[in-house]
C-alpha cells in the first residue's frame, strides 16, 4: 500500500494526488506505531521509513500548492526529463523555504503557509495545520530519538524536501519559545538542534545555504544544543560522515560539502571530544584546512563571509584541542599527526595570507563587532592550544619549517607601513598583520628566531636600491656598523659601486654574517686605481 502511494511520485501528471495536508499527520501517527524493545523506532524498518517519505513528500506538494509554485515546478520536470523528479522537487521546495526565510514578512507568510499562526498581516484565509495538536513535536521526538538509525537511512539513500518539514519543526519551536504556541516540553529546543544537525551531515547540495539561513536567523537556539552519546560506533559515524561530505568519491551521490555549512557541523562535533574517536581528528583537521583553501583560492564565497568562516572553524578547531587538553590525553603519536597535519596543510600560510587581505573597517568600530579582530583573535586563541598540547622543545622542532614563511609575512607586514596615505590605518593594520604572524610564531616556541628577525630587519643601505625605503628582514649586515642590505644583489652593487665614503667594508672588515676573508688583492688593485694619476684619492688617510 505504501509503495503504491510512492509510485504516485514517478510522473508529474500523478504528484498532485499527493496534496493532503492530512497525510502528514497520518503518517506521523503511523510513525509511532512502529517500536523496537517497546520503545517507538520507525526508522529501524522499512515501513516506518516509507511512512516518513510519503510525510515528506505530501508536505512539500501542499507548500508548494500554498505558494502557487506548484504548477511552475511541474513545468520544470516535464521540462528537464533527464533530472530525476524528486530531486527537481526537492530543489523547488528548497528555493521556496531559502525566499520565505529571507526577511521577517517571508517569515510570517510561512509561519500562515504552515497553518501554525494568523500573522498580522492578511495573506489569506487560514491554512489547515499540517499535525493536529502537537504533531511536530512529536516528530521531533522520533527524529532525535532514533537519530542513530535516521542518519543511517538518510545517508545511505536520497530522501526528497526533507528541508520543507526541518522547515516546519524550526518555526514550531520558534513559535513556542515566543509563547505564542504553549508547549512546555523542557527538551524541546534541544531535540530540533539534534535533528537540525544530523540533517546537515547528509543535506544534499541545494540545502546548504538554506540550513545556514535558518541557522542564522536564530543564533541563540544552538548555544544549548548538547550531544546525546548513543554509542562508540555512533560517534566513529558522525565522524566518518563529515570526512566523506569534505571530500566526496562519488559526488553524483552526496556533493562536496559547503563551507559554509562547515563551521555549524564543526560545532555540533567538536563541542566535546568523545573517548575512541581522537585517531579521527588529524584527517578531520586536515580536511577541513583543505576545504578553507579551496573556498579562498576559488571565490566561492564572499570576503567578509570567508573572513566568519575561518573565524568560526578556527574557533571549534581549538575547542576540538582544548578537549584534549582537558582529557589530558596522552597519546603522543597521535598528537604529532595532528600538528604535522597543521604544518603540511599549510595552516599557518592560511591564516596570514587570509590576515593581509582583511579589508579595511570603518574607523571606531567596537572591537567587539570587528569581524577582522575576531578572526585573529580565535586564530591566536587556537595556536595558543597548539601550544599547549606538546612539549616546547619537541613543538618548536617542528614548527622550525615554518621559520622562512614566518620572516617573510613580517616582511610584508613591515612593508604594508609604507601602502596607503592615511599613515593611522597603516599602522592599524600592520599591529593587525603582526599580530597574527607574531603571536603565532611565540606559542609555537620561535622566541629567539622572532628576536633575531627583529634584529636582522633595517633598511637597504645601497643608495641605487630599488626601494630603499622599504624596510626588509636583511639577512646581510655588518657585524661592527650594522650596515644592512636587502639582498645579496644590492650588497654586490654597494661594493662596486658605492659611494667612497660608506665603503663600510674597507673600515669594518666584514660585512656577511659569517666570518670571510677580505679580498686584499682587489682593494689593492682598488687603490692603485685611486692614488695614481691626475684625479689621486687620499685613500691611506681614510684608511686610517
Amino acid at each position: 500500500m505504501l509503495r503504491s502511494i510512492l509510485d504516485l511520485t514517478l510522473s508529474p501528471r500523478t504528484f498532485a494526488e499527493l496534496g493532503y495536508p492530512g497525510l502528514v499527520g497520518g503518517c506521523i501517527n503511523l510513525m509511532k506505531t512502529v517500536k523496537f524493545s517497546n520503545h517507538i523506532s520507525p526508522f529501524r524498518y522499512e515501513y516506518g521509513y516509507l511512512c516518513f517519505r510519503i510525510l515528506t513528500i505530501a508536505f512539500g506538494v501542499c507548500f508548494l500548492q500554498r505558494a502557487k509554485v506548484f504548477d511552475a515546478a511541474v513545468a520544470r520536470m516535464r521540462a528537464e526529463p533527464e533530472t530525476d523528479l524528486l530531486v527537481v522537487f526537492s530543489e523547488e521546495v528548497s528555493q521556496l523555504v531559502r525566499t520565505l526565510i529571507s526577511d521577517d514578512q517571508g517569515i510570517d507568510r510561512c509561519d500562515w503557509m504552515l497553518g501554525l499562526r494568523a500573522p498580522k498581516r492578511s495573506f489569506g484565509p487560514p491554512q489547515m495545520p499540517f499535525a493536529a495538536g502537537h504533531g511536530p513535536m512529536e516528530l521531533m521526538n522520533m527524529l532525535s530519538s532514533g537519530q542513530k538509525y535516521f542518519a543511517k537511512v538518510m545517508g545511505s539513500t536520497y530522501s526528497p524536501s526533507i528541508l520543507g518539514v526541518l522547515c516546519l519543526c524550526w518555526r514550531y519551536v520558534k513559535l513556542c519559545q515566543d509563547r505564542v504556541i504553549e508547549n512546555n516540553e523542557p527538551y524541546l529546543v534541544s531535540m530540533f538542534c539534534l535533528t537540525y544537525f544530523r540533517y546537515c551531515l547528509v543535506s544534499p547540495a541545494c540545502d546548504g545555504d538554506v540550513l545556514v539561513l535558518m541557522y542564522d536567523r536564530n543564533p541563540e537556539l544552538w548555544g544549548k544544543a548538547k550531544q546525546s552519546f548513543i554509542d562508540d560506533q555512533d560517534e566513529r559515524d558522525k565522524y566518518l560522515s563529515y570526512n566523506k561530505r569534505s571530500k566526496p568519491t562519488d559526488v553524483r551521490w552526496f556533493s562536496q560539502l559547503s563551507v559554509s555549512l562547515m563551521p555549524i557541523i564543526l560545532q555540533f562535533l567538536l563541542s566535546r571530544v568523545p573517548d575512541g574517536i581522537e585517531g579521527l581528528l588529524p584527517r578531520l583537521f586536515g580536511l577541513t584546512i583543505d576545504r578553507l583553501w579551496e573556498a579562498r583560492l576559488g571565490n566561492q564565497v564572499s570576503c567578509d563571509e570567508l573572513i566568519k568562516i575561518a573565524a568560526d572553524t578556527m574557533t571549534f578547531l581549538g575547542r576540538a584541542l582544548e578537549c584534549l587538553i582537558e582529557k589530558k590525553y596522552l597519546n603522543q603519536s597521535m598528537i604529532c599527526e595532528i600538528i604535522d597535519v597543521l604544518i603540511h596543510h599549510d595552516l599557518f600560510d592560511f591564516i596570514a595570507q587570509t590576515a593581509f587581505s582583511l579589508p579595511m573597517r570603518p574607523k571606531g568600530l567596537p572591537r567587539a563587532e570587528d569581524p577582522n579582530m575576531k578572526f585573529i583573535e580565535q586564530s591566536v586563541w587556537m595556536w595558543e592550544h597548539v601550544g599547549k598540547i606538546l612539549p616546547k622543545e619537541l613543538l618548536r622542532s617542528k614548527f622550525l619549517a615554518i621559520l622562512p614563511d614566518l620572516q617573510k609575512y613580517i616582511a610584508y607586514a613591515l612593508q604594508w607601513t609604507y601602502m596607503g596615505e592615511d599613515i593611522t590605518a597603516r599602522w592599524d593594520r600592520f599591529r593587525l598583520m603582526s599580530q597574527s604572524v607574531v603571536c603565532i610564531g611565540y606559542v609555537v616556541g620561535l622566541q629567539n628566531e622572532l628576536q633575531d628577525v627583529h634584529e636582522k630587519t633595517g633598511f637597504c643601505a645601497w643608495a641605487r636600491c630599488a626601494d630603499p625605503v622599504q624596510r626588509e628582514i636583511l639577512l646581510f649586515a655588518c657585524d661592527e656598523c650594522g650596515v644592512t642590505y636587502c639582498s645579496r644583489n644590492c650588497l654586490a652593487r654597494d661594493w662596486m659601486y658605492g659611494d667612497m665614503r660608506k665603503w663600510h667594508r674597507l673600515s669594518c672588515g666584514n660585512v656577511f654574517p659569517l666570518k670571510v676573508d677580505i679580498p686584499w688583492g682587489f682593494v689593492d688593485r682598488m687603490t692603485r686605481e685611486l692614488t695614481e694619476g691626475p684625479n689621486r684619492f687620499p685613500i691611506e688617510n681614510f684608511l686610517h
